[in-house]
């Protein structure tokens, strides 16, 4: 599936694509914010109560000077596709109306 296909369909505001392995092994879709100078801060895209993770490819090309954490952001190219698709409830409070987890 296309990843800009995913980022329009959940509306994933400035996606970049990160890894936060300390090997980058794994690599999925985030939005972003601006955080500080070349850095931006990942935003986990949401369905409701569910966490989304659009896992992709390792991109290739040069390396950002733009980052995430420790990763490097890439920007979300059209040759992009989404290989797995990753939901996981989030029992941390972060929404409305869920519970702290215990």
């Amino acid at each position: 599936m296309p990843a800009r296909t995913v980022v329009r369909g959940l509306q994933i505001r400035d996606a970049r694509i990160i890894s936060s392995d300390v090997h980058m092994t794994q690599w999925w879709i985030a939005g972003s914010r601006p955080y500080e100078g070349d850095r931006r801060a990942a935003v986990t895209p949401t369905l409701g109560i569910w966490s989304l993770r659009a896992h992709v490819e390792r991109p290739t090309g040069p390396r950002p000077r733009e980052r995430i954490g420790p990763s490097p952001a890439y920007p979300v190219r059209p040759a992009t596709a989404v290989t797995r698709l990753a939901l996981s409830l989030d029992l941390e409070g972060a929404h409305p109306g869920v519970p702290p987890r215990r």
